[in-house]
């Protein structure tokens, strides 16, 4: 089961983010502005796993795996500093509400509604999860 919540931290701390982050794996909080939609980041997820199965991913890790799968991007670097998360985040986790669950003991945030999904945004966007070492 994959959890996808959209957040806005009351008292944003990267460093307390990135601190849970090395504690908890199966997750991943980003910056908001690279989602799309929810079948984004379940593509996203997908490709991971798939990755991981074939031998062909290009991180050592999940969590990094996740982030270069979901901006599009290969360069550590480059990834790193796109999905940096700020106060309004994406929360993911790809193994199951116990992540979450520590999430929501461990953060003071509220739970936004999901945007509008924009279907050609969105084709773009699961295009460029897929495609985007070609």
């Amino acid at each position: 089961m994959v959890v996808i919540k959209l957040v806005e931290f009351k008292d944003f701390d990267l460093s307390k983010i990135m601190n849970f982050l090395s504690h908890h794996k199966g997750c991943q909080v980003v910056n908001s502005g690279f989602f799309v939609g929810k079948k984004q980041v379940l593509h996203a997820v997908n490709q991971m796993n798939k990755a991981f199965r074939n031998g062909t991913s290009f991180s050592k890790t999940e969590e990094m795996e996740f982030l270069i799968r979901f901006v599009g991007e290969k360069q550590i670097k480059k990834v790193i500093e796109k999905v940096k998360p700020r106060k309004r985040s994406l929360f993911v986790s790809w193994r199951g509400v116990d992540n979450y669950r520590c999430f929501e003991e461990e953060f003071d945030f509220r739970v936004l509604k999901f945007p509008r999904v924009k279907e050609k945004e969105l084709k773009v966007a699961i295009e460029k999860t897929a495609t985007f070492w070609i």
